[in-house]
């Protein structure tokens, strides 16, 4: 029983520690989305569905390599709430460790390429936020 107590004890307080510096340490991430999968320790992979998000090269801004995202009819819907309509998504999202905090400065920079034929529809489409 008390071996238990200490390593909850040590899991508790090393756990503690990880947040504090986790706030405290200023951190600088990059992603030029190099490799040919999408980095775990950078992004969650909960908000998309498989194969809709995928490391190509035939259109690269700079270097060799570029995410690919698709959004296909029916990917990762979202009920209708009161204020509008059901929505269809595929989207990265930042590992639970970078979600942004009160009272620091972040700064974000993307590039983003759509075709000549990006299908044109009456329907809104949030393409970045």
């Amino acid at each position: 029983m008390k071996l238990l107590l200490r390593i909850l004890s040590a899991v508790v307080l090393i756990s503690l520690l990880l947040f504090l510096v986790f706030r405290a340490i200023p951190i600088h991430v990059y992603d030029g989305f190099e490799s040919p999968q999408l980095s775990g320790f950078r992004w969650l992979r909960r908000r998309f569905e498989p194969n809709a998000v995928v490391s190509q090269t035939a259109v690269v801004r700079s270097g060799h390599r570029a995410l690919a995202i698709t959004v296909h009819a029916g990917d990762r819907p979202e009920a209708a709430s009161q204020g509008g309509v059901a929505t269809e998504r595929d989207e990265i999202m930042e590992a639970w460790w970078l979600f942004s905090r009160a009272e620091r400065t972040y700064v974000h920079s993307f590039s983003l390429y759509l075709p000549k034929d990006f299908p044109q529809t009456a329907e809104r489409l949030v393409i970045a936020q």
